[in-house]
């Protein structure tokens, strides 16, 4: 931690780099954790169960590297790897879109280049951190309650723009058990980050490789784990995989692809919210017979919900669509969804038609076990600011009954409801 930085000693790291030391370094960490938990080496004080991340998530921003840690598993099996870019550092940690204020002082604090010559790892461990916020509001969103961090930071100002900023060349800095509490007018956005750790683009590889085991060690040496959660009681546990399916969600420009496999691989989340048996993810199902689109070899569901009764119903994945203000167009005679929804909508149509063929139906029940039989046909699109109950209601009025559009803060707090 007190070695000096010699100017052009170490090459800068490349952001491949920094994806494959980060896989290899926490992979190792948390394997070994599990196992010294399995041989009772390694117990809790206070009683609970600890859970482990099952995703890292990379992104690139202007200037920094970051690495998040997401999910919420009891046992260790591994890291899925995803990949994301963002335009700023502030801009992925703020969760809203703003304009870049060279003079902006509105943050709680920020992080900036102190001109040391000594490297090493600096970062904040537990806490909420906000501004002035409304707990009501913030509960009826999210519904966590009195979950929240009993250790919180808060300013007092009103000014909208990013909690945290960051100047010049900083050192690697890390957030550990921290929520960040994200404002614009009267709505609201959360980051609950197990942990992150963000560095610059013109760091040392070797020297973030040592930063980084420095970091794990001296926090094992204090009793404290990193990149994972700590539950007294199972109903901890579920909040605890809401608020991490929320942080998902609410990442900027996040991908369809990173929300379903966040629901892949914690899958009591979805047979939680939905009362399903189980699920099955992005299963292909090859079209035999009824499609005259000879390039339309198969279809490919995001999501198939088993029911009590043995038959699924059939769910489609679509965006948060976060820079959205609403996915409904024209007035209440003339409501109806916008293109991106109404593709969504088409999709889970060419889904139920397929059931229709008998061919289809004898390969997916011999292929994965599937029957379909007057599905449900849900699209998961949108979220809590920009898809409103009474505009969806009237922009649904022209589809079979069988349709049901809910946005991601709905899922959440279908999960939620069922704790």
């Amino acid at each position: 931690m007190d070695d000096q930085i010699q100017e052009g000693e170490h090459p800068f790291m490349h952001f491949n780099e920094f994806i494959k030391l980060n896989e290899q370094i926490w992979h190792e960490y948390f394997r070994g954790v599990f196992n010294e938990m399995l041989r009772k080496k390694l117990t809790l004080q206070d009683g609970g169960i600890i859970l482990f991340p099952n995703i890292i998530l990379f992104t690139q921003t202007d200037n920094h590297y970051i690495v998040e840690l997401l999910g919420a598993n009891r046992g260790y099996h591994g890291l899925t790897t995803k990949i994301h870019k963002e335009k700023s550092t502030q801009k992925y940690l703020y969760q809203f879109d703003y304009e870049e204020d060279p003079g902006y002082k509105g943050s709680l604090f920020h992080v900036e280049d102190t001109e040391s010559k000594n490297r090493g790892m600096s970062g904040i461990d537990g806490g909420l951190l906000s501004k002035a916020i409304d707990i009501d509001k913030l509960n009826d969103r999210f519904g966590f309650r009195d979950h929240w961090p009993a250790s919180q930071l808060s300013r007092a100002n009103e000014k909208d723009g990013p909690l945290i900023t960051f100047y010049g060349k900083i050192q690697p800095f890390y957030f550990n058990n921290c929520v960040l509490v994200n404002r614009l007018n009267d709505f609201y956005r959360i980051k609950d980050i197990v942990h992150m750790t963000i560095v610059n683009k013109n760091y040392s590889k070797e020297f973030y490789k040592d930063d980084l085991n420095v970091n794990l060690q001296d926090h094992f040496f204090q009793n404290k784990l990193l990149g994972v959660k700590h539950c007294k009681e199972e109903k901890i546990e579920d909040f605890a995989l809401s608020s991490q399916f929320v942080n998902t969600f609410l990442i900027p420009n996040i991908r369809e692809t990173t929300i379903g496999e966040f629901l892949f691989q914690n899958p009591s989340f979805i047979q939680k919210a939905f009362s399903c048996k189980q699920f099955l993810y992005e299963k292909e199902l090859d079209w035999i017979e009824g499609n005259p689109n000879l390039d339309e070899k198969f279809i490919n569901p995001d999501m198939l919900l088993e029911k009590d009764d043995g038959y699924f119903n059939i769910c489609d994945l679509k965006l948060p669509k976060l820079n959205k203000k609403n996915l409904t167009k024209g007035k209440h005679k003339r409501r109806r969804f916008v293109d991106d929804v109404q593709e969504g909508i088409a999709q889970l149509a060419n889904y139920e038609e397929y059931f229709h063929f008998d061919k289809n139906k004898e390969l997916a029940k011999s292929k994965f076990n599937i029957e379909v039989l007057h599905p449900e046909l849900i699209l998961i699109v949108g979220n809590y600011e920009n898809l409103k109950a009474e505009e969806v209601r009237e922009a649904t009025r022209s589809l079979k009954s069988n349709y049901r559009i809910i946005d991601y803060d709905t899922l959440n707090a279908l999960f939620l409801n069922k704790i």
